[in-house]
Protein backbone atom coordinates (compact mmCIF):
# COMPACT_ATOMS: atom_id res chain seq x y z
CA UNK A 1 0.00 0.00 0.00
CA UNK A 2 1.32 3.12 -0.99
CA UNK A 3 1.54 6.24 1.14
CA UNK A 4 -0.80 8.38 -0.24
CA UNK A 5 -2.04 12.23 -0.46
CA UNK A 6 1.39 13.45 1.06
CA UNK A 7 1.17 17.46 1.08
CA UNK A 8 4.20 19.02 2.33
CA UNK A 9 3.22 22.97 2.41
CA UNK A 10 4.85 26.07 3.73
CA UNK A 11 7.79 24.30 5.15
CA UNK A 12 11.45 26.02 5.72
CA UNK A 13 14.34 23.49 5.82
CA UNK A 14 17.93 25.03 6.15
CA UNK A 15 21.30 24.60 7.54
CA UNK A 16 21.24 21.00 7.51
CA UNK A 17 24.03 18.84 7.94
CA UNK A 18 23.17 16.21 4.99
CA UNK A 19 25.70 13.69 4.43
CA UNK A 20 25.03 12.16 1.63
CA UNK A 21 21.36 12.80 2.16
CA UNK A 22 18.91 15.23 0.92
CA UNK A 23 16.89 18.48 2.64
CA UNK A 24 13.58 17.11 1.61
CA UNK A 25 13.56 13.71 -0.05
CA UNK A 26 10.40 11.08 -1.08
CA UNK A 27 11.46 7.90 -1.73
CA UNK A 28 9.68 4.39 -1.90
CA UNK A 29 5.96 3.75 -2.90
CA UNK A 30 4.85 7.29 -2.62
CA UNK A 31 1.78 8.17 -4.74
CA UNK A 32 0.08 11.63 -5.23
CA UNK A 33 1.66 14.24 -3.35
CA UNK A 34 2.34 17.77 -3.43
CA UNK A 35 5.55 19.28 -2.50
CA UNK A 36 4.64 23.22 -2.07
CA UNK A 37 5.49 26.73 -0.74
CA UNK A 38 8.37 25.44 1.03
CA UNK A 39 11.67 27.73 1.33
CA UNK A 40 14.70 25.49 1.04
CA UNK A 41 18.31 26.92 1.55
CA UNK A 42 21.73 26.88 3.15
CA UNK A 43 21.76 22.92 3.27
CA UNK A 44 24.99 21.19 2.59
CA UNK A 45 23.43 18.87 -0.21
CA UNK A 46 20.73 18.77 -2.60
CA UNK A 47 17.01 20.39 -1.63
CA UNK A 48 14.57 18.48 -2.82
CA UNK A 49 14.89 14.83 -4.37
CA UNK A 50 11.81 12.03 -5.77
CA UNK A 51 13.33 9.11 -5.72
CA UNK A 52 12.63 5.55 -6.88
CA UNK A 53 13.94 2.19 -7.09
CA UNK A 54 16.35 1.78 -4.10
CA UNK A 55 15.09 -1.14 -2.48
CA UNK A 56 12.73 0.94 0.46
CA UNK A 57 9.60 -0.84 -0.64
CA UNK A 58 8.77 -4.34 -1.73
CA UNK A 59 6.33 -3.10 -4.43
CA UNK A 60 6.18 -0.12 -6.87
CA UNK A 61 9.13 1.38 -5.54
CA UNK A 62 8.89 4.35 -6.83
CA UNK A 63 7.86 8.42 -6.33
CA UNK A 64 5.08 9.03 -9.31
CA UNK A 65 2.23 11.20 -9.67
CA UNK A 66 2.77 13.86 -8.11
CA UNK A 67 3.17 17.99 -8.13
CA UNK A 68 5.89 20.39 -6.92
CA UNK A 69 5.47 23.76 -7.35
CA UNK A 70 6.23 27.50 -6.03
CA UNK A 71 9.14 26.23 -3.40
CA UNK A 72 12.37 28.19 -3.17
CA UNK A 73 15.15 27.02 -2.66
CA UNK A 74 19.20 28.59 -2.43
CA UNK A 75 22.17 27.91 -1.51
CA UNK A 76 22.60 24.29 -1.34
CA UNK A 77 25.69 22.85 -2.23
CA UNK A 78 27.87 20.28 -1.33
CA UNK A 79 30.59 22.86 -0.71
CA UNK A 80 30.78 22.36 3.09
CA UNK A 81 29.64 18.87 3.09
CA UNK A 82 32.40 16.13 4.03
CA UNK A 83 30.84 13.46 2.09
CA UNK A 84 31.76 14.95 -0.96
CA UNK A 85 35.29 15.18 -2.73
CA UNK A 86 33.97 17.90 -4.98
CA UNK A 87 31.36 20.91 -4.74
CA UNK A 88 27.95 20.34 -6.53
CA UNK A 89 24.59 21.88 -5.84
CA UNK A 90 21.30 21.09 -6.96
CA UNK A 91 17.79 22.34 -6.18
CA UNK A 92 15.24 19.90 -7.33
CA UNK A 93 16.38 16.29 -8.64
CA UNK A 94 14.08 13.34 -10.10
CA UNK A 95 16.09 10.03 -9.64
CA UNK A 96 13.53 7.49 -10.77
CA UNK A 97 9.87 9.34 -9.97
CA UNK A 98 7.90 9.54 -12.59
CA UNK A 99 4.75 11.27 -13.55
CA UNK A 100 5.89 14.57 -11.67
CA UNK A 101 5.09 17.94 -12.68
CA UNK A 102 7.59 20.73 -11.44
CA UNK A 103 6.83 24.29 -11.90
Amino acid sequence: MPIYHLDITNCDLFQNSLGLSEALVLNGNVKKFTIAKNKIHDNDNIGIDMIGFEGTAPKNDFVREGICEQNELWNNSTTRNPSYQEASSASIYVDGGRDIVIQ
